[in-house]
C-alpha cells in the first residue's frame, strides 16, 4: 500500500482514527498503522498502534495481509459499526503498572542509569521502555525525588541518578498530574511548584 503524505493539520482521537480506518477499508481495501498515523495529528505512533490493536483484539477489524517489511494491513469488519471505545482505565492501569514497577525498582537500587532502570523494572508481563523510564525519572527529578549523581554527557556518559534522602515515601508510585507535576500517593500531597488535586492523580 502506498504511503499517505499530508502536510496540513488533521484531527486526532479514537473517533477520527476509526473514521480513517473505515474510509481506507472502503477506498483501498485496508490500512496499516502507519496509514492511520499519517492521517492524524497524534504525536505518538504508539498511540495509534495501541488503538489499532485494541480494535483487532475486540474483533472490530481483522488482518488481511502482511507486507514484505512486516507491516500488517487490516480492514474494518463492519463498516457501519461504531468506533470501539478504549476505556481510560485500561490505559491508566497500564501506565500505572509501568510507573509502579519503575518506582519499586528505584526504591531498591542504590543508583541507576535510565537503561539500567528500564531493564530492571521490566517483567514478563509488562516491558518498561527506556523512553517511559526517562520520562518518569525526569518528572521525579523535577519534583525533588531524585538526585543526579552524574549528569549525562551526550551518548558517551549516561546520567546516574538515585533516590533523594527522605523521599522514599512508600510503596505507591508518585503519579504524574495533568499539570505535569507529581502527586505523592503515600503522603497524599502534590509535589513541585504547581499544585494539583487528588483527582488529577487518580
Amino acid at each position: 500500500m502506498d504511503r499517505i503524505r499530508v502536510d496540513v493539520a488533521l484531527p486526532r482521537g479514537p473517533e477520527h482514527y476509526w473514521r480513517m480506518m473505515v474510509e481506507l477499508t472502503r477506498s483501498a481495501g485496508g490500512f496499516t498503522v502507519t496509514d492511520i498515523w499519517q492521517l492524524t495529528n497524534s504525536r505518538s505512533r504508539q498511540t495509534i498502534k495501541g488503538y489499532v490493536h485494541h480494535c483487532r483484539d475486540t474483533a472490530a477489524i481483522e488482518a488481511v495481509t502482511t507486507g514484505a517489511n512486516g507491516a500488517v494491513s487490516y480492514r474494518v469488519v463492519n463498516l457501519n459499526g461504531l468506533a470501539p471505545v478504549v476505556r481510560r482505565d485500561d490505559f491508566r492501569d497500564q501506565r500505572g503498572r509501568i510507573q509502579e514497577q519503575i518506582w519499586t525498582t528505584i526504591r531498591g537500587l542504590p543508583q541507576f542509569t535510565i537503561r539500567e532502570l528500564a531493564i530492571e523494572a521490566s517483567t514478563d508481563e509488562v516491558t518498561v521502555c527506556e523512553r517511559a523510564a526517562k520520562d518518569y525519572v525526569h518528572a521525579l527529578r523535577e519534583a525533588g525525588y531524585l538526585i543526579t549523581v552524574r549528569p549525562s554527557v551526550r551518548l558517551k556518559t549516561p546520567g546516574i541518578f538515585r533516590l533523594a534522602p527522605g523521599l522514599n515515601t512508600g510503596p505507591k508510585a508518585p503519579a504524574i498530574l495533568r499539570t505535569r507535576f507529581v502527586f505523592d500517593r503515600n503522603r497524599e500531597v502534590p509535589m513541585g511548584a504547581a499544585l494539583g488535586t487528588a483527582e488529577d492523580a487518580a
